[in-house]
């Protein structure tokens, strides 16, 4: 049975943004932001040492700097592992920033959705463009000469992606290793149907996204950028990017899911070539229980994406929660 590298941990399920994107603005009458507490965390990398885990990732649906704790969890968690954590931005600043550099990180991933303050700042709204840059042109150096690794990781939308040869040469000059492109690859309502950048099924790839990749990518190559993307016309894949056969999420309660996009309350919906229809989400059970006891409620999860990959022809359909679902056909 496939080992666990890697536990993904949402230490926190509130936000200083408001992304027109993201489930919590979609779903801000109902949703409940919460921290984790620092108990359940070190239960956490406890069950993470047993189980062999060699990565932290600190995201969920929210924003990890905003835990009252987050140093003293990221201290923890490098004593154990390698680690990195995504976020906005917007905070890493002042004393929050120096213990950042002092505690060290092995990747520090930011978000943003254009290269212009008027772009990003009105699909991130509370996430301001300007704030951020400052951030990173003080920390990004700071960071490096400790050898972190840093990525920005950008989103893809309708008028964003033109964008995206000038944000590789501005990610340069910040110091960014890494520029990760994203698609929206989870639609929690229609309306956001207009703003995706990749085709239908069976379509093939825009080929206006794909031109401005490959200008992007010669601004990568002379800037010494890494330039990273998936598809942007669905094709089904054995198993998602998400990895759920060698990763575990772990919610800000201790819920333990195969990835971040099958936790989301039940009142969620997804969107999937222009329909949209609920998911429930799909808990293992709770890292109290122990790891064990985890692993041995998601041998029949697991086992599906087994046989999958161990197919020679036409391979068995994928577990149900995961059908039509952008991920698994690698948007």
């Amino acid at each position: 049975m496939f080992v666990i590298n890697v536990f993904q941990v949402g230490v926190s399920t509130t936000c200083n943004g408001r992304c027109v994107y993201c489930p919590l603005t979609i779903y801000r009458d109902k949703w409940v932001g919460r921290f984790m507490e620092f108990s359940l965390f070190q239960r956490v990398v406890e069950e993470g040492v047993g189980a062999g885990v060699k990565y932290v990732h600190l995201q969920g649906w929210g924003e990890p700097l905003l835990h009252p704790q987050f140093l003293e969890m990221l201290m923890l968690a490098r004593r154990h592992f390698s680690v990195g954590f995504t976020t906005n931005g917007v905070l890493l600043a002042g004393s929050l920033a120096k213990g950042i550099v002092k505690i060290g990180v092995d990747i520090l991933a930011v978000t943003f959705a254009g290269t212009r303050a008027e772009t990003h700042n009105r699909y991130r709204p509370g996430n301001d463009f300007n704030t951020i840059l400052q951030n990173l042109r003080r920390l990004a150096p700071l960071l490096k000469a400790s050898g972190t690794r840093i990525v920005a990781i950008y989103m893809m939308l309708g008028d964003t992606y033109r964008e995206l040869p000038f944000f590789v040469k501005l990610a340069a000059e910040l110091g960014v290793d890494e520029v990760r492109l994203s698609n929206l690859s989870y639609l929690p309502h229609p309306s956001l149907w207009l703003l995706k950048v990749f085709s239908k099924i069976f379509e093939p790839e825009p080929p206006h996204v794909l031109a401005t990749i490959r200008e992007a990518k010669e601004v990568a190559e002379k800037s010494g950028v890494k330039l990273s993307h998936r598809r942007f016309s669905p094709w089904e894949h054995l198993e998602c990017p998400e990895a759920p056969t060698s990763t575990l999420y772990i919610d800000a309660d201790g819920e333990v899911y195969p990835c971040v996009y099958l936790s989301l309350p039940d009142y969620a919906q997804r969107c999937f070539e222009e329909k949209c229809k609920k998911n429930p989400r799909l808990s293992f059970g709770n890292i109290r229980e122990g790891i064990r006891a985890i692993l041995k409620r998601r041998r029949e999860f697991v086992g599906i994406f087994e046989a999958r990959k161990k197919s020679d022809f036409i391979p068995p359909d994928p577990p149900e929660p995961c059908k039509k679902c952008y991920r698994l056909y690698w948007i």
